[in-house]
């Protein structure tokens, strides 16, 4: 997450960016956070990594929420916990038909990070980010984009073919006029994002820091829950 971070700060002020893309290669295109870094038996060092996590997520999120060119997201294999729960911070979403969009966050004992219950209900209605984040389900390509979380599908042998190309037709266009466009955009969202993930970044280190999280988390990794 800082990784990324330290690359929006360069492109921010990078005159010859005009898109940025996150994609990736293989058959995941994010599985979430490395929550096995928050198994410790000693509370306070619990405590301590839980409090260093929390607030990457929430600087992690507010760069998302904050850049100011338009940036998409190019979605192939499984999208996993702050996978999709970052997506409605991206201005587009093209997903390969063969994505898949799953926040386990029952199972692993804690709420939702990245502002998702705010951020996703805003996008999607009250009733798809239930199911998401409640019943734990798994969308399918088709499903994320009916429910609007996600804004076009490929076919996965033509995915590098459309997506670059579409992109590219982005960059041609006036980059004040996509800033302009996105601030207006974003204005009201962000005020109440702030709020939120505030708020969130407590109920994260105190969820992570229980003992329920962490007997969760440690059968999650350990394969005892699918």
């Amino acid at each position: 997450m800082q990784e990324f971070r330290e690359a929006l700060s360069i492109l921010k002020r990078d005159d010859e960016c005009r898109v940025v893309l996150l994609t990736s290669t293989g058959t995941s295109f994010c599985e979430g956070l490395d929550l096995s870094m928050l198994l410790h038996a000693n509370k306070e060092e619990r405590r301590s990594v839980a409090q260093e996590l929390a607030h990457a997520v929430k600087d992690f999120i507010k760069s998302l929420a904050t850049f100011n060119k338009p940036i998409v997201a190019g979605v192939q294999g499984a999208a996993i916990g702050l996978g999709v729960t970052m997506l409605p911070l991206f201005d587009l979403v093209i997903a390969s038909d063969k994505a898949t969009f799953c926040t386990p966050y029952g199972k692993l004992g804690q709420i939702a990070e990245g502002a998702a219950v705010f951020t996703l209900s805003h996008i999607l209605g009250s009733a798809i980010t239930s199911e998401l984040l409640l019943s734990g389900r798994t969308l399918t390509a088709s499903e994320a984009l009916r429910a609007g979380l996600v804004t076009r599908v490929l076919w996965p042998d033509r995915f590098q073919v459309e997506l670059l190309p579409s992109l590219r037709a982005m960059g041609d266009q006036s980059s004040q006029s996509m800033e302009a466009t996105k601030a207006l955009l974003r204005h009201s969202l962000r005020k109440k994002l702030d709020a939120a993930l505030e708020s969130e970044t407590y109920l994260l280190i105190q969820h992570w820091c229980s003992t329920e999280c962490q007997t969760a988390i440690k059968a999650y990794i350990d394969g005892k829950i699918q």
